[in-house]
């Protein structure tokens, strides 16, 4: 696999399009962090200039007196104790939970069905909160959270093949922004290689120079 420009991938994955859906693009970073903080957890959230998955399901728990704005908000589940008793029995059929500080102690239990999936609410991406109304919105409106996995790599999904380059730049750029922001602590060689690809194309290596250019 040859190194290539962002703008040379970008152009080569369009021009070879053959699926009939709506390809996502995802760039993938694999991390090497210091050893003494190889256990430490990476993630951030994105709101991109051009959202690409809006309407995402979103699940709330919350007491009677929270359980109205978020209603209002437009959240797709809001419940307590019906929601984490099945949300306990394996049901997720949601993309993000949301929690208000006061019920936490109440749904530690739920740790081990949204642990493994990512799905846990962590005031680090805001779904721990009382502003029920501004963070439902941004989920809704296509906000992503991402995390490094056990092995040290990022899945970082940016776009549809079928948005302009330049969206797609932007997009790209802006991610960027916050995986150097949240890794910048750990040095300058913290990204070992970076590949961007769509859903049904091979991987193409990107250059490492490029991605720092790109954030600055």
């Amino acid at each position: 696999m040859a190194n290539n420009t962002f703008d040379e991938i970008i152009k080569s994955i369009k021009e070879g399009k053959k699926a009939k859906f709506d390809e996502t693009l995802e760039c993938q970073l694999k991390l090497t962090l210091p050893e003494k903080n190889k256990k430490d957890s990476i993630r951030f959230s994105v709101v991109f200039d051009k959202p690409f998955e809006e309407g995402k399901k979103v699940a709330v728990l919350a007491d009677a007196q929270n359980a109205e704005e978020a209603k209002k908000a437009g959240a797709d589940f809001v419940g307590l104790e019906d929601l984490v008793k099945k949300i306990s029995g394996g049901w997720t059929d949601f993309d993000v939970l949301i929690a208000t500080p006061s019920v936490m102690a109440k749904i530690s239990v739920l740790g081990k069905v949204l642990g493994p999936k990512g799905l846990m609410p962590n005031p680090k991406n805001e779904t721990v909160t009382t502003d029920l109304k501004r963070v439902i919105g941004m989920y809704k409106k296509g906000k992503l959270d991402f995390r490094a996995d056990e092995g040290g790599a990022l899945h970082l999904k940016f776009g549809k093949v079928s948005m302009t380059e330049a969206e797609l730049k932007a997009n790209f750029v802006g991610l960027m922004k916050e995986v150097f922001g949240a890794i910048n602590k750990y040095g300058d060689r913290v990204v070992t290689s970076a590949v961007i690809k769509s859903t049904m194309s091979k991987p193409v290596k990107m250059e490492l120079s490029e991605l720092k250019t790109l954030t600055k």
